[in-house]
């Protein structure tokens, strides 16, 4: 559950975005690079932004279900929150796959959260193996987890073509190496 203050944010972010949509990749920088630094937004667009970024990171990393968020989903605040979550998808401290399947329930997002799949570490580390050894490509886990769904069959794909997006920009090579090392 998160808290007034940060339902207060959301509304407020909700309406500056509704009224200046330009601001959008502003605040998905301030919340992907985790830096307060950033001064292209007004005050209390900024403090907004902090407040409810904090929230959302407290909720999906405590374990307790984000059902309280069911009804921001469902109401014109939606957007935002998927911001937050496409702002996020780089962190490893974080827990993705419930908001987006609290998402994906409601009909007016579903453009937006086509599906939603979850793998393991071990199916992930598979995927990078994969992608060195037939590929000879280098993927961090989180640019593997696409590819570890598709290597699973979790991803419905029959007779379709399928885009991945792989990416390796932050595994290391000893980190690497560690990981796939049979």
């Amino acid at each position: 559950m998160i808290s007034p203050q940060a339902e207060e944010a959301l509304t407020l972010l909700m309406q500056t975005l509704t009224q200046q949509p330009e601001l959008e990749e502003v605040i998905h920088e301030r919340w992907r690079s985790l830096s307060a630094t950033s001064t292209s937004l007004p005050v209390d667009v900024a403090v907004a932004t902090d407040t409810l970024g904090a929230a959302l990171l407290a909720l999906s990393r405590s374990g307790e279900p984000v059902s309280s968020l069911a009804k921001a989903f469902a109401e014109p605040t939606a957007p935002v929150l998927l911001l937050w979550c496409y702002a996020s998808t780089w962190r490893r401290d974080v827990q993705l796959a419930p908001l987006l399947l609290l998402a994906a329930r409601h009909s007016e997002l579903r453009e937006r959260v086509a599906a939603v799949v979850t793998v393991t570490d071990a199916e992930i580390v598979d995927a990078m193996r994969f992608a060195f050894e037939r590929l000879k490509l280098v993927l961090e886990p989180s640019g593997a987890s696409a590819l570890a769904a598709l290597l699973q069959g979790r991803a419905d794909v029959a007779g379709a073509r399928a885009g991945v997006v792989l990416s390796g920009g932050n595994v290391d090579v000893d980190r690497f190496r560690s990981l796939t090392a049979s």
